[in-house]
């Protein structure tokens, strides 16, 4: 629950140059953010914070050929205390939560390698990634008036407690076997820790990818076949373990499987049809509360002015 007229205002100044210099190409960055935001309660009187951060960013490009290119990147991230984090006042799974003024902005810094490539047939991507996080925002126990309890339950507020790091890749590749079909995929993976306790990140999504086969004619007709997959995700935090949206021992692998596809008629008109989850198959992404659709028929229309 959050006090009735809370609001939020964002203001942000950035600029972005690219340098090119042989076969490189250089990019640099920079942003400032500035942040405020209001709440009003009976209860807590009048909260107010007004973060504010510079960040940058800097990518080298470098192509070994016309087809084949390699980069690196650094980046700064920032993300102020919002609405959500400052002023929530209300019950939840396992106590009660109190408003918190005392919030300083998490922070990122994000290095990532990758490689591209696209030739005849082929095309494909592959990067990899570490992102460091401090000042990390967590609900944590606390208290209101000096007492650990407010109306009976145990007290709660957002604070800055933790640091944190998260690391994986992402890879895509794509395959023309004729000239109107063509084979696709890709893979992510992703790991995140917590620094000072040893503990997992909070709803990290586990190993995920798809493959599909897509065709296109020289005729206005297209169709695609899409398998998605996941596997389980089982290595949880104290607060997956203790969410009711994660299943105890956490979320079932899953795989899915999607077919689409169209026509044009008239130049203009699109019609779309599409059948998902064609096996009916019960599955959620991680950590979401909500099942994803079961076997079901979808039908577009779209129009071009």
């Amino acid at each position: 629950m959050y006090p009735d007229g809370a609001e939020a205002q964002s203001l942000a100044l950035y600029w972005d140059n690219a340098i090119p210099y042989g076969n490189m190409l250089l990019s640099l960055g920079g942003r400032y953010n500035q942040y405020t935001v209001k709440a009003s309660d009976q209860t807590f009187h009048n909260l107010e914070i007004n973060p504010s951060a510079w960040i940058g960013s800097a990518s080298l490009m470098y192509s070994l050929h016309p087809h084949h290119k390699v980069y690196g990147s650094v980046s700064q991230g920032f993300r102020a205390p919002n609405i959500n984090d400052m002023s929530t006042l209300g019950a939840f799974d396992y106590g009660i939560e109190v408003p918190s003024t005392a919030l300083a902005p998490e922070r990122t810094i994000n290095y990532e390698l990758g490689y591209k490539a696209r030739m005849n047939a082929m095309s494909g991507a592959l990067a990899v990634y570490r992102c460091n996080l401090s000042d990390l925002i967590d609900r944590v126990a606390g208290s209101y008036n000096g007492s650990d309890y407010y109306e009976n339950q145990r007290v709660y507020s957002k604070q800055n407690v933790d640091e944190a790091f998260i690391w994986g890749f992402e890879s895509e590749l794509e395959y023309q076997i004729s000239l109107h079909l063509a084979a696709f995929g890709s893979v992510i993976y992703t790991y995140g820790q917590k620094t000072s306790t040893d503990e997992p990140m909070r709803r990290i999504p586990p190993l995920n990818g798809q493959i599909g086969l897509r065709f296109s004619s020289e005729q206005p007709l297209w169709g695609e076949a899409r398998l998605l997959l996941a596997t389980k995700q089982d290595r949880l935090a104290a607060g997956d373990r203790d969410d009711h949206r994660i299943p105890k021992g956490g979320t079932p692998g899953w795989t899915v499987f999607n077919l689409t596809g169209g026509y044009t008629l008239f130049t203009r008109l699109d019609v779309m049809l599409g059948m998902l989850n064609l096996f009916n198959e019960a599955y959620r992404f991680h950590g979401s509360g909500v099942d994803g659709y079961g076997r079901s028929l979808w039908l577009g229309v779209k129009y071009r002015i």
